[in-house]
């Protein structure tokens, strides 16, 4: 517990992204996203797996928040499961499966969106519909989750008159040059691991075994692996017996036992799901590291 990650854009993208591991037992992580634009994005976020032979499921639980803070506009809404095909045999692929409401609290409108399973003609097709707080649908929506979606007018579907309006919501940008050699993955995801100045001691890029993954060092780095996991499960079972205190080396702070206090997230009551609790960012990261102030962060490497 107690790992995080940061990702300062402000210069080029303007906004900042912060998160902390706050659980062990599930595995949570607690995150918080502001921009200059005017919002803010929150979410806590834990993953249960469940194997089926030659498949996996990860369904993830919690809510995500997106607050536009001029308009009041809130939104919230749930992930969907990704499932990993052929993790044994065959050729590996992933999968976007379930059903997503999007809710504005302060309008009522709602968007309800349906994950269709890649069987047959139907591959990574998103289909859904937008209503407004009666129940009247206002947009019909349509495309993939890895390429584009759009929006189609209602009206202008009824109303042969009317030209048929449609927009284009999300276009995925084409592959960077050479980007097989890299998993295929963006240049956006490329950036994510990039080593940077002035981050806390407690930031998943000074992981040891990460390191040395990002050098091929892939026996090393299986080893060092295996030694951050034992420590933490070391660590784990003192802090439960009540072991460990506000010096410990391993933990970031014990009030009680069992009782772990998260560093720059806080629990309580969600402020707009009601009987939900949440992680609410603190509002400390970020000055800290202004002030190069890090000697509250645990050691945790």
């Amino acid at each position: 517990m107690g790992e995080t990650y940061e990702w300062d854009r402000m210069e080029d993208l303007g906004w900042r992204y912060i998160s902390e591991q706050v659980s062990h037992h599930p595995p949570t992580a607690a995150t918080h996203c502001e921009s200059t634009a005017g919002w803010v994005c929150w979410q806590d976020l834990t993953m249960h797996s469940h194997w089926h032979m030659n498949t996996c499921d990860f369904d993830p639980t919690g809510i995500t928040h997106l607050k536009f803070t001029e308009s009041g506009h809130h939104y919230t809404w749930r992930k969907v499961s990704t499932i990993v095909h052929n993790l044994i045999m065959g050729k590996l692929w992933v999968d976007q499966v379930g059903d997503m409401v999007i809710i504005n609290h302060k309008t009522g409108d709602t968007c309800k969106l349906q994950f269709i399973p890649s069987y047959g003609k139907e591959q990574k097709q998103v289909k859904g519909a937008v209503s407004d707080s009666t129940g009247q649908m206002k947009w019909t929506l349509s495309g993939t989750w890895d390429e584009e979606f759009y929006a189609t007018s209602v009206s202008s579907q009824t109303n042969k008159s009317e030209p048929k309006l449609i927009e284009v919501l999300w276009k995925s940008k084409p592959p960077v040059p050479g980007a097989d050699k890299y998993y295929n993955m963006t240049e956006f995801a490329c950036q994510l691991n990039e080593m940077e100045f002035g981050i806390a001691p407690t930031d998943s890029r000074f992981r040891p075994d990460q390191r040395l993954m990002e050098e091929c060092l892939w026996d090393a780095a299986n080893l060092e692996k295996v030694r951050l996991e034992e420590k933490q499960r070391n660590s784990e079972k003192r802090w439960e017996r009540g072991e460990e205190d506000m010096k410990s080396v391993d933990v970031l702070s014990v009030q009680s036992r069992q009782i772990y206090t998260p560093l720059w997230f806080q629990k309580g009551m969600d402020e707009i799901i009601p009987k939900t609790s949440s992680y609410k960012y603190t509002e400390k990261y970020w000055e800290q590291k202004k002030m190069k102030l890090w000697n509250m962060c645990p050691k945790i490497y």
